[in-house]
């Protein structure tokens, strides 16, 4: 009997030391990084806040619509693109708010999606970050696109908006996000 507790005892020891080492492994993991929950609920309440500054910034615009790209900072650029569409020639104001973005941001507006090899760039913002606000109409647009197509009549129906995200140059994990708020003249 005697002989069969000291292998029991034994290994219920080393099971508890085990246990004890592994609890302290968690507990300094669990300090070295922050709880991703409470960034997320800072960045949601910073996002309704933003949204709203730049929905201000609209008039005398009628509100349309708004994007919002989340995204983490990685050991590379990388590149976001949106559609935007522009109905009936209407004239439209794209207000971009990047207080969101804690590194540089580039913002490029094509007439084409990435895919197409024939696309133009018609306006660029360079090494936007925190920056709230930025505006432009598509009646600057389309008068630029045209002067770079040598063509009067042609239009705007949509444009495509890329983000060029900087890449990160710490090791700890930066994420941001970027807002683009527009809407239409008010007739």
């Amino acid at each position: 009997m005697r002989k069969r507790i000291i292998p029991m005892m034994f290994t219920a020891a080393m099971m508890v030391m085990v246990g004890y080492s592994f609890a302290q492994v968690l507990n300094k993991k669990a300090d070295e990084k922050p709880d991703p929950r409470i960034k997320a609920k800072e960045n949601a309440g910073n996002v309704t806040a933003y949204k709203e500054k730049s929905r201000e910034n609209l008039k005398p615009y009628r509100y349309d619509g708004t994007n919002v790209q989340h995204f983490s900072y990685s050991g590379f650029a990388q590149k976001r693109e949106i559609e935007v569409l522009l109905f009936n020639g209407s004239d439209y104001r794209l207000v971009f708010n990047a207080q969101g973005a804690p590194k540089p941001v580039n913002i490029e507006i094509y007439d084409k999606p990435t895919s197409n090899q024939a696309r133009t760039k018609i306006h660029e913002f360079t090494n936007v970050t925190g920056q709230e606000n930025l505006s432009i109409e598509t009646g600057t647009l389309t008068a630029k696109y045209r002067e770079l197509k040598n063509n009067p009549d042609v239009l705007l129906k949509r444009i495509y908006v890329d983000y060029i995200i900087s890449p990160n140059d710490s090791k700890e994990p930066v994420s941001g996000f970027m807002i683009l708020t527009y809407g239409y003249k008010n007739i």
